[in-house]
């Protein structure tokens, strides 16, 4: 890829730009993802960032100094985030703890305890011209790229920190290529098809939690009859307006929400 862009770029001037009192924040990462939207307070001072931004969420003390960053979500009064994690284009129900360091971004979670470091995920997809919803969950520290040249290494591959061939067995699925899209010669988390494809948001986001509780439980969870996806497959096939769609409908449901808190305050 670097040499492509050298090549396209030969020949062409370039220009340096000193910018007088200027910082760079990098956000390229989970972990500079959270450390900058919870933790770190330099750049939401900087940017005049909320913790709590376009939300309901009344279940967070006002006078808190350590609080989750909740992004354009509705959070049930019962549910618990823990501090350190991020929620965005989310529903979380009454019966939804979210521990510390994990990101939530567009799913309705209606009833889960999520261990620390948990990253998840919800798509819409298009599939043979049907919407259908994925929803990719792993950990933080999972390793998506790490890639093995045969399935006889897939055990060097690890899914929240247990051994990828382990977890194939508890959700009863074969090793072999054709669990693996892209190249037959990488194969990584990035490409393993283990992800249910569902005609719901919340019941894809409750299968992918179901096959993280079997691994976390040691505990048989059969996605044999799912239809299954990568993420590089669900990044593909990705349904963009739905996407949108599904947040102009929370936007439309908080500004509501908002409305008639505003009114029983007056």
């Amino acid at each position: 890829m670097r040499q492509k862009i050298f090549h396209l770029l030969k020949g062409t001037p370039l220009n340096v730009v000193v910018l007088n009192n200027s910082r760079f924040y990098h956000i390229g990462t989970t972990e500079e993802y959270l450390l900058h939207f919870t933790s770190n307070g330099s750049l939401q001072a900087e940017l005049g960032l909320q913790s709590i931004a376009f939300s309901v969420f009344p279940n967070v003390p006002e006078d808190s100094h350590e609080k989750p960053c909740v992004i354009h979500s509705i959070l049930n009064s019962g549910c618990c985030v823990a501090p350190g994690s991020v929620v965005e284009y989310s529903r979380l129900g009454p019966e939804v703890s979210i521990s510390e360091n994990c990101i939530i971004s567009g799913s309705v979670i209606e009833k889960a305890v999520l261990p620390p470091c948990s990253f998840v995920c919800s798509l819409s997809v298009e599939i043979n011209g049907h919407l259908e919803y994925s929803t990719m969950v792993f950990g933080m520290e999972d390793n998506l790229k790490n890639s093995v040249k045969t399935i006889s290494d897939i055990k060097m591959l690890q899914f929240f920190g247990v051994c990828f061939l382990t977890c194939l067995d508890i959700w009863n699925l074969k090793a072999m290529e054709e669990l693996f899209s892209g190249s037959k010669t990488q194969l990584s988390l990035w490409t393993a098809r283990i992800f249910p494809v569902c005609s719901s948001l919340s019941e894809s986001v409750a299968a992918s939690l179901g096959m993280l509780n079997a691994i976390r439980n040691h505990s048989p969870f059969s996605l044999s009859n799912f239809k299954l996806l990568s993420i590089q497959e669900m990044l593909l096939c990705k349904d963009v307006g739905d996407m949108l769609a599904y947040r102009e409908q929370l936007f439309l449901e908080i500004s509501s929400k908002r409305k008639q808190s505003d009114s029983e305050k007056s």
